[in-house]
């Protein structure tokens, strides 16, 4: 059997996620590679090379999430401590 890639819906950023299937189970849900007896409902299902291109692709951008959501907290962080009359660098909001 060729390598099949499941995706499935998830609450956090990259709000999807996806595995390699080990088996397909009689509800329509499937197994994946390292996730143990956990099943899941994919949205879709792909062969092998378009399985990893996207899978690639999900993990790029959950990259650039989690870059964007780090400067966006930094230029709120900034923008607060300028608000309350704090404007040195040295001062962080933890």
């Amino acid at each position: 059997m060729r390598e099949m890639y499941a995706f499935w819906k998830y609450d956090l950023c990259p709000y999807v996620s996806c595995g390699r299937i080990t088996k397909f189970l009689d509800n329509d849900r499937v197994r994946v590679k390292g996730l143990g007896t956990n099943s899941f409902l994919p949205v879709v299902v792909l062969d092998e090379e378009e399985g990893r291109a996207a899978h690639e692709r999900v993990r790029a951008l959950q990259s650039e999430y989690r870059e964007a959501e780090l400067r966006l907290k930094e230029e709120y962080e900034l923008a607060t401590l300028k608000v309350i009359g704090l404007t040195t660098t040295r001062t962080r909001l933890q």
